[in-house]
């Protein structure tokens, strides 16, 4: 069976947010930043006073505030991030093969894509899974 389709820059970026959100390091690393960093923010009115006395309500209200929208909107923003940094580098040049016509022939070995600047053949072995997704179908 002989597939064609066009890779877009929308595409290959939306790719990208799933793989690296799907990324059990990823995943592990998002935690720690979303979670765990924002939790020393918050200790940090207790450290700064000492431990004898307790922070101000104002600024035990400041960290929490801070904390709950950090955990609202990190995850969010990872994304933007990531999307940006992938976006930069893509109009960077030096993505011939990357971007455009490509054709997908699947066979009962292996699978061959192709387009103007190259070829790759994978054998159905080195397929961990085909997952499917709003946006694509990875």
């Amino acid at each position: 069976m002989k597939i064609e389709f066009e890779l877009t820059k929308e595409d290959y970026i939306n790719f990208n947010l799933y793989h690296f959100c799907s990324s059990a390091t990823q995943k592990r690393s998002i935690t720690i930043q979303r979670y765990i960093l924002p939790l020393v923010v918050v200790a940090a009115p207790f450290i700064t006073t000492g431990f004898s006395s307790l922070p101000s309500r104002d600024s035990l209200l400041f960290v929490t505030i801070f904390y709950a929208m950090w955990v609202a909107f990190y995850l969010k923003y990872y994304k933007w991030r990531l999307a940006r940094w992938i976006n930069k580098n893509l109009d960077k040049g030096k993505n011939k093969g990357i971007l455009g016509e490509h054709s997908i022939l699947l066979s009962d070995t292996e699978i061959v894509e192709v387009n103007d600047y190259n070829e790759m053949k994978t054998q159905w072995d080195g397929v961990e899974g085909v997952v499917e997704t709003v946006l694509f179908v990875e």
